[in-house]
């Protein structure tokens, strides 16, 4: 079992920020056992330590993305000109360190979540610095958590998400990335049988890629999300809805979540298959009619029920190529368009069609989809150059 966040933040770190944008910050968060060492990394980010590493030492990346509601706090925290040094890698520590870490859901493997918020005495000391009017004059400008432009400002400083990964493999990471360059790719039957196929099952074969998902389905983890059990398939709250009354402490009853419009409008379930050899798209068939109708019959009917929302404002999905592969449906409200890309999304009412049509249609079927050039996927299918 991974140590807390709070305790890993203890620890001998370095810090990378590999994408900072309005409304995400990931971070890339490096410690090692024996003595401080460079952060396993990509190569375009910059390292913060010495190239060299100790002999034997044990290197565990931690993935931090961060969502922050207020964009004056990410402006003073995280500046532009971010150049990874040892001084700014201290600054972010320091900002984490004296927050106040919550957290609100935990997969039992590698995915953590957290509400983070100022520490209250930090936040008591520094209104009584402002009050005073002392905040330019006792609090260094360099000191980015302390700066006064941000203690004085009468912005709240509530209201972080933190999806935490730990350990982090080497693909979510590199999904954490900013790409440089997008491919579309046009994946026939064959390419999909010589390349991405092979690839799919190398991912699969490490037992710990979906381990956090079978802790799910057993209801060993995140149960506090649990909206919706049946035989073939489970409907959850998903992590990506960060404004979400909070789950894990109860402060908001089930029954009341209907009346948080707020919340309502960000709508995002997940419904996830219980079957476990179908990956992708490609492995559906005729014979999982019967389960595709009754997940989108009884999701909707669920979400209607709990969350007061009609059936005809939601938008439900299949990716390809999907974050994880085991097959999940995604449900949104249809003026959020999180995850809704015309190259990546398949209408599950499309994909029933389809299927009624013809039982083979997903594994003769040309498909269309973008890929990050420096992702694993565009390597396995145009080798390590991709120009």
């Amino acid at each position: 079992m991974r140590p807390p966040l709070k305790d890993t933040l203890l620890n001998d770190l370095t810090v990378v920020p590999i994408k900072i944008t309005p409304d995400n910050i990931n971070l890339l968060l490096s410690n090692t056992s024996g003595s401080r060492a460079t952060a396993i990394t990509p190569s375009n980010t910059t390292p913060t330590t010495s190239e060299s590493t100790a002999t034997n030492s044990t290197i565990t990346n931690t993935l931090i993305k961060l969502k922050p509601s207020s964009t004056l706090l990410q402006s003073i925290l995280f500046r532009k000109e971010y150049q990874g040094t040892d001084s700014d890698s201290s600054l972010i520590l320091d900002f984490l360190r004296t927050s106040d870490l919550q957290v609100t859901s935990e997969s039992g493997a590698e995915y953590s979540y957290y509400n983070v918020s100022v520490n209250f005495l930090s936040l008591a000391l520094k209104t009584f610095v402002c009050k005073l009017g002392l905040g330019s004059l006792l609090l260094s400008p360099s000191s980015h958590f302390f700066h006064s432009q941000l203690l004085c400002s009468g912005e709240p400083l509530l209201g972080y998400k933190a999806e935490v990964i730990s350990p982090a493999s080497e693909r979510q990471i590199q999904r954490a990335m900013p790409s440089s360059r997008l491919i579309m790719v046009k994946e026939t039957k064959e390419l999909y049988e010589s390349k991405v196929l092979p690839h799919i099952k190398s991912i699969l074969s490490n037992e710990k890629s979906l381990s956090w998902l079978w802790n799910v389905l057993s209801k060993k983890k995140e149960v506090e999300r649990l909206l919706l059990d049946e035989p073939g398939f489970i409907l959850n709250v998903d992590t990506k809805w960060s404004s979400h009354a909070p789950m894990f402490t109860s402060s908001v009853p089930q029954d009341l979540w209907k009346n948080e419009k707020s919340m309502i409008d960000d709508l995002y379930c997940l419904a996830i298959i219980k079957e476990r050899n179908i990956a992708t798209l490609r492995d559906l068939r005729s014979r999982h009619l019967p389960l595709l109708r009754t997940l989108l019959k009884k999701s909707l009917t669920s979400i209607t029920e709990v969350y007061n929302v009609p059936k005809e404002e939601v938008r439900v999905f299949v990716h390809y190529h999907p974050q994880f592969y085991h097959l999940h449906v995604h449900f949104t409200r249809l003026w959020n368009d999180g995850g809704a890309q015309v190259e990546r999304a398949h209408l599950l009412e499309d994909v029933i069609a389809n299927l009624e049509e013809d039982d083979l249609y997903y594994q003769e079927r040309t498909m269309f989809y973008k890929v990050n050039e420096t992702g694993k996927l565009a390597k396995a299918i145009f080798g390590e150059k991709t120009e």
